[in-house]
């Protein structure tokens, strides 16, 4: 069995952007994080999404999604970083 947990980045601050949510935005029709989960599921058992903003969108998706808070925004690096840590099931090999 996959034990394998993936997670999907859509956090950020879209600054290049202009603030919007990458994640949100339309691809081809359908917002880019659709077209991200629909590849990953079949490969992993769980799916965790890291988002700082529009946080109830992405649950629609019926994933766990979190955040990090820092200086008051949430952002996405030290939120892979705890998504990691509360997901890892397979213990890392050394060597």
């Amino acid at each position: 069995m996959n034990d394998t947990t993936g997670l999907v980045l859509a956090g950020g601050q879209g600054r290049r952007m202009g603030g919007v949510d990458k994640g949100l935005q339309l691809l081809r029709e359908r917002p880019m994080v659709e077209w991200v989960l629909e590849r990953l599921a079949p490969q992993v058992a769980d799916i965790l999404i890291n988002a700082n903003q529009n946080q109830e969108v992405y649950a629609r998706y019926g994933h766990p999604v979190f955040g990090a808070e820092i200086a008051g925004f949430v952002v996405c690096p030290p939120g892979h970083t705890r998504g990691v840590e509360d997901s890892v099931r397979t213990p890392v090999r050394d060597g």
